[in-house]
């Protein structure tokens, strides 16, 4: 049985062969490849592009994660100006033009095998903080459903169900929906991002939370989509709500 799911596997491959997240090259290297510590079953990324993706350092600010100018600051303007429903969070690379770049392809272009990169790379980057935060459930932003037929998957679940894989935390897809096709946030002032996420979203008749949530997506900018799902959370049940990104903004918006 093992033997055939191998073979089956190296057909695919040979098939759809797997492309370096960061820089879109056709995979060729043999054997498992450590990604920040965590063994895989095959290559993830081109050995040459380990150190492409910036991981985000201290100085940083305490509510959101997002990098910060001055080591005597102790959180970002974004935070000091705006109530925030979540209680803490980070981003674990930099949206730069490498980052920018890799998540382009895989929400628009189809690369949904990224996913197992970047869940890798946020179970790796966040352990210390899972151990801390120690949350019962795992809730990917949700995405319209027009987005979804669109792209044919929700980015923010894959990354979800990825990271569950490594932590073993379970993951809510259902409970919860995007009642707003809002436009590219990015095409949007901060102002214009907050006006769009109110009331985006809905929550399932019925629906109870556990005192700790974790909400997964893939960027984090101003932090609107992010605080307006925390906002419904506390609604339903959750005491402490967390979020894990795979990028964040190195700048802050007014």
């Amino acid at each position: 049985m093992k033997n055939r799911k191998f073979y089956a596997e190296r057909i695919w491959d040979l098939l759809y062969p797997r492309h370096c997240a960061l820089c879109h090259e056709i995979l060729t290297v043999k054997g498992a490849v450590c990604i920040s510590g965590q063994k895989t079953a095959y290559p993830l990324i081109c050995p040459g592009c380990k150190k492409k993706a910036v991981s985000v350092r201290e100085p940083k600010c305490r509510k959101c994660g997002k990098p910060l100018p001055d080591v005597r600051q102790e959180y970002c303007g974004d935070c000091c100006r705006h109530r925030r429903y979540f209680d803490e969070g980070i981003g674990i690379f930099r949206y730069d033009d490498v980052m920018r770049n890799s998540m382009a392809y895989f929400k628009y272009k189809g690369r949904a095998e990224y996913a197992e990169y970047y869940g890798a790379e946020l179970y790796c980057q966040s352990i210390h903080l899972l151990e801390r935060w120690q949350p019962q459930l795992l809730i990917p932003v949700p995405i319209h459903r027009r987005r979804m037929a669109e792209r044919g998957y929700n980015q923010s679940a894959l990354l979800a169900r990825q990271l569950s894989r490594y932590s073993h935390i379970p993951v809510n897809e259902t409970s919860f929906r995007r009642l707003k096709n809002t436009a590219a946030l990015k095409k949007q002032t901060p102002e214009q991002r907050r006006k769009s996420m109110y009331h985006a979203f809905s929550a399932k008749p019925g629906t109870v939370l556990p005192e700790r949530v974790l909400i997964i997506d893939d960027i984090y900018t101003t932090g609107s989509t992010v605080n307006a799902l925390a906002k419904l959370l506390k609604k339903y049940g959750a005491k402490r709500v967390y979020f894990l990104t795979v990028c964040i903004g190195t700048g802050e918006k007014i």
